[in-house]
């Protein structure tokens, strides 16, 4: 199954709280003053790392899919899997 369908919820939510975040920087707080605006632009990019970090939850890959496995002998002539002319 797709990785982005299995984990909709993390993307979402991340993508809700990461907006909501740069909305309450670039648009609220401006019309604000004082206390307010410094309160709302800290709690904007709050919300910001917040999303950001829902969504890296997101793409985080199981246990077992940490590596990517490439067989021990590729290739006859020494060359590294990545070097190797194709047919």
């Amino acid at each position: 199954m797709n990785r982005i369908k299995e984990k909709k919820i993390y993307w979402i939510g991340g993508s809700l709280a990461a907006f909501s975040g740069v909305f309450l920087v670039k648009i609220v707080a401006p019309a604000m003053t004082g206390t307010w605006q410094q309160a709302l632009q800290v709690a904007g990019y709050l919300l910001v790392f917040a999303g950001i970090t829902i969504i890296s939850c997101a793409t985080r890959r199981r246990k077992g899919e940490e590596f990517l496995e490439v067989p021990e002998k590729t290739n006859k002539k020494d060359r590294s899997f990545f070097f190797r002319r194709m047919p």
